[in-house]
């Protein structure tokens, strides 16, 4: 039997699944992840767009039996973006999906072969060509936070996707208390990201962020 999404499924309504790496041993899933949350991120600031959350759709990894009639339904929109990811050197291609869940038709499609420093170029032109596929009108201020890139160096930006990736797992793996290790390891990597860009806002955010729960291990550790 296949399932319909829900005819009350707003048309302006989209979730970004999980990106597939193509790199070998898939140990590029960290760069991958990070190229669908940037998308996922620059869709949220359209104002017209209903973008569902990153914690909704990373249950929706890559498979064989992803089911995008079935996602949709269960995430209650109307179309999905998926894509592949492949990181060689200097070199990435990143290959682009827009489906209307509710006929199964590819809306848009493209396949993005650039050198690495393009990725904050791609990541922001992929955003506003599904806006317009999806007739969402963008202002001059949502178009201008969807170009502004975090930073200018690359190396930090791989830095901080590391560290996103290893908070990721410690928010999974938070109740078995394995956690110590990829949080100083995720710390270790956002400082070395800010040594190499005093000026890059979100490492020193996700900092933070890692911060506080290593500070809750810790008091955990000794209390108990």
């Amino acid at each position: 039997m296949i399932l319909a999404v829900p005819t009350c499924a707003p048309k302006r309504s989209i979730a970004v699944l999980p990106f597939d790496t193509l790199a070998h041993g898939r140990s590029g899933t960290y760069f991958a992840d990070g190229v669908q949350d940037e998308i996922l991120s620059n869709l949220a600031k359209v104002s017209q767009l209903k973008v569902i959350s990153r914690t909704s759709v990373m249950t929706f990894r890559p498979g064989d039996n992803r089911n995008l009639r079935s996602i949709a339904e269960s995430l209650g929109v109307a179309n999905v973006v998926e894509g592949t990811v492949r990181r060689d050197g200097n070199r990435v291609r990143i290959t682009i999906r827009l489906v209307d869940a509710r006929t199964d038709k590819a809306l848009w499609s493209e396949r993005y072969d650039r050198d690495l420093k393009d990725i904050f170029a791609i990541q922001s032109e992929v955003a506003q060509i599904v806006a317009s596929k999806l007739s969402a009108r963008l202002s001059p201020k949502e178009k201008e936070r969807i170009e502004e890139k975090p930073t200018d160096k690359l190396e930090a930006y791989d830095l901080y996707l590391r560290a996103k990736k290893l908070f990721v797992s410690v928010r999974v793996s938070m109740n078995l208390g394995n956690v110590e290790k990829p949080l100083v390891d995720a710390i270790d990597f956002l400082e070395q990201a800010v040594r190499l860009d005093p000026k890059f806002t979100l490492a020193y955010c996700a900092s933070a962020q890692a911060t506080c729960p290593r500070f809750a291990w810790y008091t955990q550790s000794v209390s108990t």
